[in-house]
Parts: C-alpha cells; structure tokens; sequence
C-alpha cells in the first residue's frame, strides 16, 4: 500500500503523535512531505525520505530526527525564497543568530546596532522600504512579511520557518544538534 499524505501545517503534529502509536507491516510505504512547495522546488517526503534512508527498521512511519530535518530543509528553502525577493533580510535576520524568541526588541534593536545593520541597511538602495525610521521601520517591514510577530506583551516570535534557518532558539525548546 502506498499512500500519499499532503498535510496542513496543524496536522503535522496530529500525524507524529499517531505515527508513535501506530506500527506498521513490512508492507505498508508512507510518503509524508514536511517541506513547502513553490513554483521553483518540491521537496515532498523529505522526512519519510530520510527516516528510510537514516532510519530503515524504524518502526513508525516518522523518526522524530527526520521530523527536525524536515523542519531545516523547509526553513533554509523559505529564507533562499525571501533573500531572492528581499535580499536585505538575510543581513537583518544572520545578526540575530543565537538569540532565543520570544525576545525584547530593545534586544534585536541592540544587536542591529552593534552590528552596523540599520546603517548599512540605510545605504542599500534595496534595503527595508521603511529604513528611514530606523529600527522601528525595519521592524514594521519584518512584520509585514512575516519574519517577525509582535506579540500582545510586546516582545518579537519570530515562525520556525524562519527561526530554525537563521539559528535562533526558542525560549524553552529543545536543542537541536547541528
């Protein structure tokens, strides 16, 4: 039996917990895609690829490895997405490596600035359209895409998508080893 399984992103989870519970005959093929598509890449099945590959005689469909490996191929496609059309991002985002979100902008604000950012940012001609209000503006840009998610207390998430590919942890998440 082969089967096909395009998920949601809330069904993701559902899937793992029952792949824990569920154990499969010798026989049975599942194909389970974590990953996003777009008109330039597919990258369908990543996970069960490598839990086949990385894990043959794993009982469940998904190795919680391949799940985490999933997440990372799917990250580093969506920010190759968005440095195509917003190549300032990766400048804006790399600097803010190793910090944990949720996370005070004052924090990011401070790494930008150690870091030359806002100014360099400044000087590219196609950098953040609302560079001119400074950290603020860059901030608003982030919002509007996406990458950044202001949060009712004010502290910024940043989505997984983007947090994994630009090595950001999260506050209470677990470790992943490079």
């Amino acid at each position: 039996m082969i089967s096909d399984i395009n998920l949601q992103e809330g069904e993701v989870r559902q899937l793992v917990a029952q792949s824990e519970r569920t154990k499969l005959s010798e026989n049975t093929v599942v194909r389970v895609g974590i990953g996003l598509r777009s008109a330039s890449d597919e990258y369908p099945g990543e996970a069960a690829q490598h839990t086949a590959d990385e894990h043959p005689h794993h009982a469940c469909c998904l190795h919680h490895e391949s799940i985490i490996h999933g997440a990372q191929r799917a990250s580093t496609i969506r920010i190759r997405e968005m440095q195509e059309d917003h190549p300032w991002i990766d400048q804006a985002m790399s600097s803010l490596y190793g910090l944990r979100v949720p996370v005070s902008f004052v924090e990011i604000e401070g790494r930008w600035f150690a870091r030359g950012v806002v100014e360099c940012l400044s000087t590219d001609a196609g950098g953040p359209r609302h560079v001119a209000d400074g950290p603020d503006g860059i901030r608003r840009d982030l919002e509007t895409l996406g990458v950044f998610q202001r949060l009712r207390d004010g502290r910024v998430n940043i989505p997984n998508v983007y947090r994994v590919g630009y090595g950001l942890g999260r506050r209470g998440g677990v470790t992943v080893p490079p």
